[in-house]
C-alpha cells in the first residue's frame, strides 16, 4: 500500500476540500484489501483451476502411461475451454485474461500496456472468469478442473 501511495503521491495535488486527502487514502486502502482478498486462495469452491497438478488426480497414481495420458487429456480440455472462452467474450477482455492468468503479468504492468486503469483490468478478469466458470458448467467439465 505504501509503494502505491508513493507512486500516487506524485500525480496527486493537494486541494483544500475537505476530506480530499482522506479520501484518496481510503480508496487507495480498499483497492488494496480488494487486491489481496482476490489474490487468496481460501475461497477456491467453484472455482476453475488451470493450473491442475497430477496428484490432485487420483487416477493419476495407478500408472506412468496413465498419467501422461491424464496430463494430455487435462490441457485438451484446457484447451477446448479456451477455445470457447474466446468465442464468447471481447478479444481484448481475452487478452487481459490471457496475459495476466495465463502468461502470469501483474495486472498494474498490463494496465500501463493497454494505458487503462487497474480497475478495467481486474472486471476484465473478473468477467472472463465468470464466462469461463459459466462454459466449464455447461460442457459438466466443472467437477474435472
Amino acid at each position: 500500500m505504501f509503494e502505491s501511495f508513493d507512486r500516487a503521491q506524485e500525480s496527486f495535488e493537494l486541494n483544500d476540500a475537505k476530506g480530499r486527502l482522506r479520501q484518496f487514502l481510503t480508496t487507495l486502502c480498499q483497492r488494496r484489501v480488494v487486491d489481496f482478498i482476490r489474490s487468496s486462495h481460501r475461497h477456491t469452491a467453484g472455482r476453475v483451476s488451470l493450473e491442475q497438478s497430477a496428484e490432485a488426480r487420483p487416477e493419476a497414481t495407478s500408472a506412468p502411461h496413465e498419467d501422461e495420458e491424464s496430463k494430455a487429456f487435462a490441457k485438451a480440455q484446457i484447451g477446448t475451454l479456451l477455445s470457447a472462452l474466446r468465442d464468447e467474450i471481447s478479444p481484448r477482455n481475452y487478452m487481459i485474461f490471457e496475459l495476466v492468468k495465463l502468461n502470469g503479468k501483474m495486472p498494474e504492468d498490463v494496465a500501463r500496456q493497454f494505458g487503462i486503469k487497474r480497475g478495467v483490468i481486474d472486471n476484465s478478469i473478473y468477467k472472463a472468469t465468470r464466462k469461463l466458470r459459466d462454459i466449464a458448467a455447461r460442457a459438466g467439465l466443472e467437477e474435472q478442473l
